[in-house]
Parts: C-alpha cells; structure tokens; sequence
C-alpha cells in the first residue's frame, strides 16, 4: 500500500535517506576544524547565533528555534564557550535570561570553516535547485516547515497506548 505517496514516492525516499545519512553523520562524528571540535549541532549552533548577533535571542529561544533539547543546548553552548566561541549576557534584572552573540573568535572560525568545508557541501545541492523560481524554492521550503512541524506535533503528542496482555497460560 505504498500508493499513498503517488508523485511525491522519489521525494519522500530523498527526505528519508537524506534524514537517515544526516542521523549517522550528525550524531557520531565530532568535526574538528582548527583544533576546534564541535558536533554538527555545535557548528549550526555558532551558525545561528552570528547570523542572528543583532537579535538578542535567549538560550531558550535559539534551542527551540533549532529544535534542540535544552540540555543538549545548554551542553553545546558550554562548548562554544570553553572554545571562547561565543560570549555571554544577562540581563542585570534577570540573571535567568542568558543571551549568546558570537565572540570575534567565533566569527573568524565559523568563516573560515564555511569558506573551507560547508560550502563544498551544499555547492551541489544548490546548483540543483538553480532552475527552480524564488516562488517555487519558497513553496518547497514551507511544504518542508509543514512536515517539520507535523513530525513535532506527532512526537510531542506522546500517547500511551495500551497493549493487549498475553493469553495467559493454563497449568495442566
């Protein structure tokens, strides 16, 4: 009964793999770039933070923007911060409110890793997506945002449900 999928089977088989191939790769190989050793998510932590340095965004924001657990952030975010990648703020009034902006280390390292590793990446996959229209890319991104959050709402969800208990055995 795989029909459900119609036209979108190739597609849903790229989702998957790709999902499956980023799992593997994200969550057990560290990658080390001038001495520094960051997980995937660490590199896309740093990522996020300078692209977002003028925004002021809490701890707690940038993770559930990414999707990252708290304590997993929080994990990261010592990282960057022993590696003086980042630096950190609070408020005088609220000391429970952490923000990260990128140091001027952080900066420098995460250019250099995207000038001599990420962009070898995503070069193909971009050249890829070059015919498609700004509108069409949009849709894509947002049909993509949509399954996203399908996936959250389904896992958040968590339902128990009851299985049925083994027929019970009769002594002789």
């Amino acid at each position: 009964m795989l029909s459900w999928m119609g036209r979108y089977r190739e597609l849903v088989e790229a989702i998957t793999r790709h999902t499956n191939i980023y799992s593997r790769f994200s969550s057990n190989t560290p990658i080390t770039f001038e001495g520094i050793q960051l997980s995937v998510a660490g590199w896309q932590i740093l990522e996020y933070i300078y692209e977002h340095e003028k925004d002021d965004m809490r701890m707690v924001y940038l993770s559930e923007k990414l999707c990252i657990p708290q304590s997993s952030f929080s994990k990261q975010i010592k990282v960057l911060d022993e590696y003086g990648l980042i630096d950190r703020y609070q408020y005088a009034d609220n000391k429970k409110n952490i923000i990260v902006k990128p140091s001027l280390k952080g900066k420098q390292v995460y250019e250099k890793y995207v000038a001599s590793f990420t962009r070898k990446f995503w070069e193909d996959f971009f050249k890829e997506l070059e015919p498609l229209s700004d509108e069409s890319l949009q849709i894509f991104t947002e049909a993509m945002e949509r399954l996203n959050q399908s996936l959250l709402k389904d896992h958040d969800r968590n339902i128990l449900i009851k299985l049925p208990s083994a027929p019970k055995r009769t002594e002789k």
